[in-house]
Formats: structure tokens, C-alpha cells, sequence
């Protein structure tokens, strides 16, 4: 009940006496640097992100390590352009690459983190950028990966062969997460605004440590940023998500599961704007894609109640996808994002297809 509540007020104190700058929502800060042309960022970016989401995410919150690493990556490429004295085309290059960088360097995905840059910074194209993204962003995601003992942050492994039998049941799942995200973004914004119309800023900081500390008492599966439960769920250790819940006395009744993941899928939008614009620093992207795995999971789940026979795995991994698309609009980058941090190519189709029907509906 506390934990999460105590990261918030960590992080908004370290916010208001020792940056003295509010540093939420890294990657919108970053669109609107762009957008107004203010390459020079300061350089307390360069730490002050990690720190506050340190303690965010430390604690409890329920969301992602990844706007501050995109936000501390553009502040590291703004801050080597100041030191060059590069002109500000350049200079926005920098910002783009770096925080293109991060997210490479956090997922470990190259490939995803130029899609980042392109799809949701939506940066001016040229032909040196996309070659420097591609170069930045390698580095990143191969250095990211020596310093990790060369292990993938989600380790798949699946127990069945891909089978096109599975098209038009994956093609329903793109559709169900294109709904669920509809709905994911809908519970963002309300409670977003709910939060920003409070004008005393202790009252809004109370009012999301509370109510983040009630929905992770109920679903302990929402403390932290959930990459743990996306690795138990995709390799077939769901009984793990009911453990230290209140449900989990009742775990063996057949219909407990879906009405779990339900529960689940209803609160996690919420409980992520708690986290990021309730006081706390942390990002988006992790958010989306626990959230879409369970939606993969309770959608076979689900119609495995009616004898579908679905492979959880498979469809589990597929909602990551569907799910991340519908909710951040970005479909490629949640395809090469899912496949690149679980190292898995081998499902790629299916990937694709949830993600473009997902953003489609969406």
C-alpha cells in the first residue's frame, strides 16, 4: 500500500529542492524541444531523469524506465553538440540520435529505436540521419547487451512452431487489442486530467499515491514495470499472477484467470498515469506492452474456454505488439520492439499482422 506512494513523493521532492524543474514525461518534453526548435537542453538531463525514475520505478511504479532514457539520451546528444559548437540542423540530429540511443540501448533493439525516432518524434528525415540513427542506435543496443551478460531482457521460448492455421485468430486478436487500446488511451487521458485539474500539487501527489497503492495491493502484478510477469506469462508460468493476491485462494476455480486478467486490463492504464503524472518520472512504452501481453493472454485464455485450442505463448506475445501499436500509434516499432527484446523472429508474421489490424481499429 505505501511503496509505490513513497517513489512518487522521492521523486517529487527530488523534482521541486534539487532539480527545480519538473522532469515528467520525457518523451513529450522531447517532441515539444523539437517542435520549438530548443536544442540546447540542460545539462542536469543528463542525470537527473534516471535518478527520479530510479526512485519511481524502484519503489513500485507502474510503468517504464524508457521516456528517461529517451529524454537523458537527447540531453547527451544536445549537450556533445554545445561542447562542438555544432549549428542547430546539427544540433537537432544530436538530440534525435540520442534519444533514439536510448531506447535502442534499453530494449537492446536497433532496429526500434530508429523506428522511435521516426514514428513518434517524427523528425525530419535526411539522409545522414537515418544513417546516423542506424550507426547510434547499433552501438547502443549491442553495448546494452555486452554489459548485460549478452542476455535478452525477455527471454522467449516457445513450444510450438509458427502454424498459418493461426491467421484469422490472430487477425481477431488485432482487432481485440485495436478495442483495448481505444479504451487504454481513453483511461490515460481521463485520469490525466483528472490529476492536472487539481491546482494544489501535494493534493494531486497524495491522491495518486494513494489510489496507485490500492490497485497494486489488489494486483500485486502491477508493482514495477512488469517485464518479469511478461517472461512468466509468455513462457507458460501464468499461475505466477496470482500469487500474494487476494485471488489466489481461489485460483483453481476455472473462471478466476480471466476475471483476473480483466481486472488486470482495466486498472493498468490508470495505475501508469498514477505513476507518470501523479508526481513520479518514468515512461510509456513498458506499460503498453505488459498491458498487451495480458490482453494476448486473456484473448486465448478466453477462447480457450470454448475449445479454441490457441496457443497462450504465441498470443501472448502477439498482443505486446497489437497492443503497443494501437496505444502509441507506432506499428512498426512495436513489431521490431517486441521481436528485438525477446529475440524471437520466428513469429514475426503473426507480430505484424496483430500490430497492423491493431492500429487500424485503433
Amino acid at each position: 500500500l505505501l511503496l509505490p506512494g513513497a517513489g512518487i513523493f522521492l521523486s517529487v521532492l527530488f523534482q521541486r529542492y534539487v532539480v527545480r524543474h519538473r522532469i515528467e514525461h520525457g518523451t513529450e518534453e522531447i517532441k515539444a524541444d523539437i517542435a520549438d526548435k530548443n536544442y540546447w537542453l540542460r545539462p542536469y538531463f543528463l542525470y537527473a531523469p534516471m535518478l527520479a525514475s530510479a526512485l519511481t520505478l524502484g519503489f513500485g511504479g507502474s510503468a517504464g524506465s524508457e521516456g528517461p532514457i529517451a529524454g537523458t539520451g537527447a540531453a547527451v546528444g544536445s549537450n556533445v553538440g554545445r561542447i562542438f559548437r555544432l549549428p542547430p540542423e546539427m544540433a537537432m540530429m544530436m538530440v534525435a540520435l540520442g534519444a533514439g540511443a536510448g531506447i535502442a540501448g534499453i530494449f537492446k533493439s536497433p532496429v526500434g529505436g530508429v523506428l522511435f525516432t521516426i514514428e513518434i518524434l517524427r523528425v525530419q528525415l535526411s539522409t545522414m540521419l537515418v544513417v546516423g540513427l542506424f550507426a547510434s542506435c547499433i552501438v547502443a543496443a549491442m553495448t546494452a547487451y555486452l554489459w548485460s551478460g549478452c542476455t535478452p531482457d525477455v527471454a522467449f521460448i516457445p513450444t510450438e512452431s509458427f502454424e498459418p492455421s493461426i491467421i484469422p485468430a490472430i487477425l481477431l486478436l488485432g482487432v481485440f487489442c485495436g478495442l483495448y487500446g481505444t479504451y487504454y488511451r481513453y483511461t490515460v487521458q481521463r485520469t490525466r486530467r483528472m490529476l492536472e485539474a487539481m491546482r494544489n500539487h501535494w493534493w494531486r501527489n497524495l491522491t495518486a499515491a494513494i489510489g496507485l497503492g490500492v490497485i497494486v495491493f489488489l494486483f500485486p502484478v502491477l508493482y514495477g514495470e512488469g517485464y518479469g510477469i511478461i517472461g512468466s506469462v509468455i513462457n507458460e508460468r501464468a499461475p505466477d499472477l496470482l500469487r500474494n493476491s487476494l485471488f489466489s485462494s481461489a485460483q483453481a476455480h476455472v473462471w478466476m484467470m480471466p476475471v483476473f486478467l480483466a481486472g488486470v486490463l482495466l486498472l493498468k492504464g490508470i495505475a501508469a498515469t498514477l505513476t507518470n503524472s501523479g508526481g513520479g518520472v518514468a515512461g510509456d512504452f513498458a506499460p503498453t506492452l505488459f498491458a498487451g501481453c495480458i490482453a494476448g493472454f486473456f484473448f486465448a485464455t478466453l477462447a480457450n474456454h470454448f475449445s479454441a485450442g490457441l496457443d497462450q505463448q504465441v498470443f501472448a506475445l502477439a498482443g505486446m505488439a497489437g497492443t503497443m501499436s494501437a496505444i502509441m500509434r507506432a506499428p512498426l516499432m512495436a513489431v521490431f520492439i517486441t521481436a528485438e527484446m525477446t529475440w524471437n523472429y520466428e513469429f514475426f508474421l503473426p507480430l505484424a499482422l496483430a500490430s497492423g489490424v491493431a492500429y487500424l481499429i485503433s
